[in-house]
C-alpha cells in the first residue's frame, strides 16, 4: 500500500462537499450582486441626480434667482425678529400662567424661514430670507398659468350624504372594535377631474368634493411642465394607486430598489468578509462609518423630530 493511500481522508466527498456547496452560494452572491446592479443602474443614477436637486433648489429651475443683502432690506424699514430667548420669554409672559417657566435643558431656536410670494402679469415670485444673516432669495419663474380660474360654490347633496353615510359608518364600527374619538371630520375627498367647453374653448376643470368647489382655469391655462419639476416629483412618487397604470409599475419599482439596496450592502459585506487580506481595513472603515451615521442620526433627530 502506497504512502498517498494511508494519508487519503477516507471520505473525501464528505469533507469537499461543504466547501463546494459554499463555493456555489458564493458565486450565486456574485452574480446576483453584478447583475442586479446593471440592470439597476439608470434608477440609481435617477435617484442620485433627483436627490442632488432636491439640495440644490436653483439648479435647473427656470427662470432667475437673486439675492437681496440684509443691508438693503434694512434700509428699508426691515425689523429683525428678538432673539429666541427674548421672544420665548414674551411668549410666556403673555401666557399668563406664573407657573410655566423656561426648561433651561432645552434648546431655544428658530425653525424655518419666512418666505414671501407674489405675482406680476406674467411672473411668479418668491422671496426666502434668511433670518440668521439676514439676506433674501429672490427667485422669478414665469407664471404656470394667466389668469386667475373661476371657482364655483357647488353643494351637491349626494355628495354630501356619501361623505356623511362613510362618516358615520367608520366611527360606528371603530366603536365596535374598541376605543373611537368622539367623532370624525372630513380632512380630504376625492377631487373630480373634467374637461370644458365654455364658449367653444377648452378648459381645465376640477370639482372638490370635500370643499364643494368646483375650479375652472383659464382657457389655454395648462399647467407648468420642466424637466426639474418631473425629476423631483418623480423621485417622491410613491405608494401603490387604486387602478393598475404606471404608477402601479413605478412603486413597484421603488420596492425592488429597496430591496436591492438592502440586497447589495449584505451581499457586499459578504464579499468583502471573504478577501482576509482586508478584513481589518474594512472594520476600520465600517466602524467609522457606522458611528458617524449614529452621531449624524442624532444631531438630525434633535433638527427634525
Amino acid at each position: 500500500m502506497s504512502l498517498r493511500l494511508l494519508h487519503a481522508p477516507p471520505f473525501p466527498a464528505l469533507v469537499r462537499r461543504p466547501r463546494w456547496r459554499f463555493s456555489s452560494a458564493m458565486k450565486l452572491v456574485r452574480r446576483f450582486h453584478l447583475y442586479s446592479g446593471l440592470a439597476l443602474v439608470p434608477f440609481v443614477v435617477l435617484y442620485g441626480v433627483t436627490a442632488w436637486l432636491f439640495n440644490h433648489p436653483g439648479v435647473g429651475a427656470e427662470g432667475q434667482a437673486r439675492t437681496l443683502p440684509a443691508a438693503e432690506l434694512d434700509a428699508q424699514g426691515r425689523r429683525s425678529l428678538p432673539l429666541p430667548l427674548e421672544l420665548a420669554q414674551q411668549v410666556l409672559e403673555g401666557v399668563g400662567e406664573p407657573s410655566w417657566t423656561l426648561d433651561p435643558r432645552s434648546d431655544v431656536r428658530y425653525r424655518g424661514r419666512l418666505a414671501l410670494q407674489g405675482r406680476t402679469a406674467d411672473l411668479d415670485h418668491a422671496l426666502s430670507i434668511d433670518e440668521p444673516n439676514g439676506s433674501a432669495r429672490w427667485t422669478e419663474r414665469p407664471r404656470a398659468a394667466r389668469g386667475e380660474p373661476e371657482r364655483r360654490a357647488i353643494e351637491l347633496p349626494v355628495v354630501r350624504e356619501a361623505l356623511a353615510s362613510a362618516t358615520e359608518a367608520a366611527l360606528a364600527a371603530m366603536r365596535t372594535a374598541g376605543p373611537a374619538p368622539s367623532e370624525l371630520r372630513v380632512r380630504s375627498a376625492p377631487v373630480l377631474e373634467l374637461g370644458l367647453l365654455a364658449d367653444g374653448e377648452k378648459r381645465r376643470a376640477s370639482y372638490d368634493l370635500a370643499k364643494g368647489e368646483l375650479v375652472v382655469h383659464p382657457a389655454g391655462a395648462e399647467p407648468a411642465r420642466s424637466l426639474r419639476s418631473f425629476l423631483l416629483r418623480l423621485h417622491t412618487a410613491h405608494g401603490y394607486p387604486a387602478e393598475l397604470g404606471p404608477r402601479t409599475a413605478w412603486a413597484l419599482l421603488v420596492d425592488l430598489m429597496a430591496a436591492a439596496l438592502v440586497i447589495w450592502a449584505l451581499s457586499g459585506l459578504l464579499m468583502w468578509w471573504q478577501m482576509k487580506l482586508l478584513r481589518r481595513a474594512g472594520l476600520l472603515a465600517l466602524g467609522a462609518g457606522a458611528l458617524a451615521a449614529l452621531v449624524l442620526g442624532e444631531r438630525m433627530w434633535g433638527v427634525l423630530a
